[in-house]
C-alpha cells in the first residue's frame, strides 16, 4: 500500500466529503462537489448516490481484493460494482454518507482511488 500517497490525499478526501455532506444539506453547489470528486474518479449519479472509481494496475485484480471489495461493498451499502475496460473497478450506488469510508476501506485493501475520465 501507497501511504504516503494515502497521508497526501486524506486532506481531499476529508474535503470532498466535506461538500458531499453541505450538498446533501443544500448548502453548496454541485459544481463545488465535481471539481473535488473528478480528481479522485468520484461522481454523483442521477438518484444522489455516488459512483467510485478504484484503478487497477494492468486491469488486474487479486482474488483477495475481490473478497475485500465484496466485505467493503457489504459494509458500506454498496449497490453494484462494475468491472470496465479501462482498467478500473466502478462501485455504484455508494450513499453519500459512505463515500469517505469507502474510500479509506478500499486504500486499506490496497485499492487506491486515482483520478481519471470518464
Amino acid at each position: 500500500m501507497d501511504s504516503e500517497l494515502i497521508q497526501k490525499l486524506e486532506p481531499q478526501y476529508r474535503d470532498l466529503q466535506y461538500h458531499i455532506d453541505l450538498l446533501s444539506e443544500d448548502k453548496c453547489k454541485i459544481t463545488d462537489v465535481k471539481k473535488r470528486s473528478a480528481l479522485l474518479g468520484i461522481y454523483r449519479e442521477k438518484d444522489g448516490t455516488y459512483m467510485c472509481r478504484v484503478r487497477r494496475n494492468s486491469g488486474r485484480i487479486a482474488l483477495k481484493n475481490l473478497h475485500d471489495l465484496a466485505a467493503i461493498m457489504d459494509a458500506h451499502q454498496i449497490g453494484h460494482a462494475h468491472f470496465s475496460t479501462r482498467q478500473n473497478i466502478q462501485l455504484h450506488g455508494v450513499p453519500a454518507e459512505q463515500v469517505h469510508a469507502t474510500i479509506h476501506a478500499c486504500n486499506a485493501a490496497d485499492m487506491l482511488f486515482r483520478g481519471g475520465g470518464g
